[in-house]
């Protein structure tokens, strides 16, 4: 009698550990399909605006395409006080319950000092002794606050930098400044004063900021360059002398032995910065293109 009951005792619980593993089952199986319903309808909800997300962004840049076209038919000088210069502001409207609003910007790179240049400088065993691009990489690292020879060691490092034989030749000003190795930091205070293309060319001085134009060619030259082109944008490179008249022979590209900047009014590099907010979080992207003779061409990705 008592096995008996011994054996009904171990049956049930048995049965209650069965019960028990079944519930977990069933329970586990639940999770399962709640997290799985709740992913679909997350992706459900996020792939559309996904897919809103990359058609303001491509909207924004053929307008951008659009402005810096037309601009190239209508002059030769580039300044603040064209279309391109001015941002776009786009009320896009409700979008799954919440506002959405892009802004477009388009940013001239004429506008910043090359640091590709110093990358150059630092590589070529013959470098131009009149282009004296490390004392202008000292000037602007330290005037935002970074060590003078921060820029330098940067170039430094990248020059080391080869694919194969040949050294890497970034398609982007974010590629380049990826392998310059630089911090976020230092690139946040960088980035209103340098930029990193491929290529050679003057800065626009129509469009360089007063601060970068005082630190180059000192602060009473900046000031009467401010002055002229808030009165009129400077159409040519041979306005520049004719107009500040005396104190041209004080800027550094007709001077020996000083920092040489290679000072212009045209602009073929450009940034694009999108930014669209959706409900109060914000999406930002930047675009490069270059502006050639026949087209506007996006560069890197």
């Amino acid at each position: 009698m008592r096995s008996h009951g011994r054996g009904r005792h171990h049956q049930r619980g048995a049965a209650i550990l069965l019960a028990l593993l079944i519930a977990s089952l069933v329970a586990t199986m639940g999770a399962t399909a709640l997290v799985r319903h709740w992913s679909t309808q997350r992706t459900a909800s996020v792939t559309p605006l996904n897919m809103q997300h990359r058609a303001l962004v491509s909207a924004g840049l053929q307008w951008a395409a659009m402005v810096l076209t037309d601009d190239r038919q209508n002059g030769e000088a580039d300044h603040l006080n064209e279309a391109w210069a001015a941002p776009m502001l786009q009320d896009v409207g409700p979008f799954f319950g919440r506002d959405v609003v892009m802004t477009t910007r388009i940013q001239d790179l004429s506008a910043k000092w090359n640091v590709w240049l110093l990358v150059s400088a630092v590589h070529d065993p013959n470098p131009d002794p009149d282009a004296n691009h490390i004392s202008i990489a000292h000037i602007i690292a330290e005037n935002v606050g970074l060590p003078p020879a921060r820029l330098v060691e940067a170039a430094t490092r990248y020059s080391m930098h080869h694919v194969g034989s040949a050294r890497f030749i970034p398609d982007s000003p974010e590629a380049c400044f990826a392998w310059l190795g630089l911090t976020q930091e230092e690139r946040s205070l960088l980035d209103p004063y340098i930029t990193c293309v491929p290529e050679e060319y003057g800065l626009n001085i129509n469009t360089v900021r007063l601060d970068l134009l005082a630190w180059l060619e000192g602060s009473d030259i900046a000031k009467k360059i401010g002055v002229e082109r808030a009165r009129e944008p400077f159409e040519s490179y041979e306005a520049i002398g004719r107009r500040l008249g005396d104190d041209a022979s004080t800027l550094s590209f007709f001077l020996f032995g000083r920092p040489k900047v290679g000072w212009g009014v045209r602009s073929k590099w450009f940034t694009v910065d999108s930014t669209i907010n959706y409900g109060g979080v914000a999406w930002r992207t930047r675009q490069t293109l270059k502006r050639t003779t026949q087209d506007i061409v996006p560069i890197g990705p």
